[in-house]
């Protein structure tokens, strides 16, 4: 190997800039929002699903 070629790849690798590790939090939460949609797709295809005016009627002495 060219020691001038060598010493170019050394000074770009020196340029690069990496990304910082995702937290645990951050893959976490890449894993938890796809479930929660799959969970909801499930529960619309088995008919556990309620109409607007129901869940607001369910959710008033929350609200309130």
């Amino acid at each position: 190997m060219d020691p001038k070629t060598n010493r170019q790849q050394k000074s770009d690798l020196s340029r690069v800039k990496l990304e910082p590790l995702p937290t645990h939090e951050k893959i976490e939460q890449s894993v938890t929002i796809p479930e929660g949609i799959f969970r909801g797709e499930q529960a619309i295809q088995a008919g556990r699903i309620v109409s607007h005016k129901d869940a607001k009627e369910r959710m008033k002495r929350w609200l309130s």
